[in-house]
C-alpha cells in the first residue's frame, strides 16, 4: 500500500504530468534526516525521501507530497546528487519554477557547503548538453544561470 501512495504522489510541476513507477520498481525510503549523500545529512522538511530503481527521470516533487529521487544518481558526483535533491526539495516546499527551484539548489549548497566552485562545474557538465523543455532553460543557458546564482549567494 505505501508504494501504491508512492507512486501515486509521483505528480511533477504544475500537476500537468503524472508519472508512476512501473509495478516492478523497487522504492527505499528515508525518514527525515536519515538520507546521506557523500556523508552529508539532506533533509526536505518533513519529507520522506524515497529512492527508486526506473523513476524516469532523475528526481521528482511536488508541493509536500513526494521527494523521489532515481537511484541512478548514484551514478554522478556527490554535488549533482546533491543539487537535484535540493532541486527537488524547492519544488516539495512549493517553488514550481524551475529557474527558482535552481536558484534555491545552488543557494543551499553552497550555505551547506557541499557545492564548491568545482562541484558548480560538474552540475554544469551535468546539465550542459540538455535541449531544455517548456520548463528548463537549455543547458547552456541553464548553467550560466547556474553560475550567476553561485556568485550572487
Amino acid at each position: 500500500m505505501l508504494n501504491r501512495a508512492i507512486a501515486s504522489l509521483a505528480a511533477i510541476a504544475f500537476g500537468l504530468a503524472v508519472t508512476t513507477p512501473p509495478a516492478s520498481a523497487q522504492v527505499m525510503n528515508y525518514p527525515p534526516g536519515q538520507f546521506f549523500i557523500g556523508g552529508y545529512p539532506f533533509t526536505c522538511g518533513n519529507a520522506t525521501v524515497s529512492v527508486v530503481n526506473g523513476l524516469g527521470d532523475l528526481g521528482k516533487a511536488s508541493p509536500g507530497q513526494l521527494l523521489a529521487l532515481d537511484a541512478s544518481l548514484n551514478n554522478y558526483p556527490v554535488e549533482v546528487i546533491g543539487f537535484v535533491f535540493a532541486h527537488e526539495c524547492a519544488h516539495f516546499m512549493g517553488q514550481m519554477n524551475e529557474d527558482s527551484a535552481d536558484a534555491m539548489a545552488i543557494q543551499m549548497g553552497k550555505q551547506q557547503g557541499w557545492i564548491s566552485p568545482y562541484g558548480l562545474q560538474q552540475i554544469c557538465a551535468s546539465v550542459y548538453f540538455s535541449a531544455g523543455s517548456w520548463t528548463h532553460f537549455p543547458g547552456p543557458m541553464r548553467c550560466q544561470r547556474l553560475m550567476q546564482f553561485y556568485s550572487s549567494y
